[in-house]
């Protein structure tokens, strides 16, 4: 039986390599992502016990907390924008992994389809052979017993 050979198999190869690249760009992404949500987090969790420490009366340590709270409030929003920005790379991103995907998967499938019939023609080759051989030796054994054909 003849091997299967897949003559768009060096496009297949590259639209796997630019499938997986893509799929690590995303990667990335969502790990920034998680990243700045997590500095989101700490953010508002340093401003929260900043906030709970000011229960003294003392002025300049309030106007102290104040400054550092809106400090702390600056950086989240400036966390925040940046988050936004991420988001849409990351949508982005995901669109054109999916796309990508998707044209490695039309390939592939093309390769598994075409793959298949050749297989299904090589065993139809087989069978036919192999009734041709049975037909032949059939016909030499008629042949050496001496009977007639048919």
């Amino acid at each position: 039986m003849r091997e299967f050979r897949f003559r768009l198999e060096p496009i297949l190869s590259i639209r796997r390599h630019k499938t997986k690249e893509a799929e690590i760009a995303l990667a990335r992404a969502d790990g920034e992502c998680w990243r700045l949500e997590r500095c989101m987090e700490e953010l508002r969790h340093e401003r929260s016990a900043v906030y709970r420490a000011g229960v003294t009366s003392d002025l300049e340590f309030r106007i102290a907390q104040g400054v550092y709270i809106a400090r702390l409030d600056a950086a989240l929003a400036e966390t925040a924008q940046q988050l936004a920005e991420r988001n849409a790379e990351r949508e982005r991103l995901r669109e054109q992994y999916r796309r990508i995907a998707r044209e490695e998967q039309v390939l592939d499938k093309l390769r598994e389809r075409r793959a298949d019939e050749h297989y299904r023609g090589e065993r139809a080759a087989e069978i036919s052979e192999m009734n041709e051989i049975g037909v032949n030796i059939t016909s030499r054994r008629r042949n050496s017993r001496g009977v007639p054909p048919g």
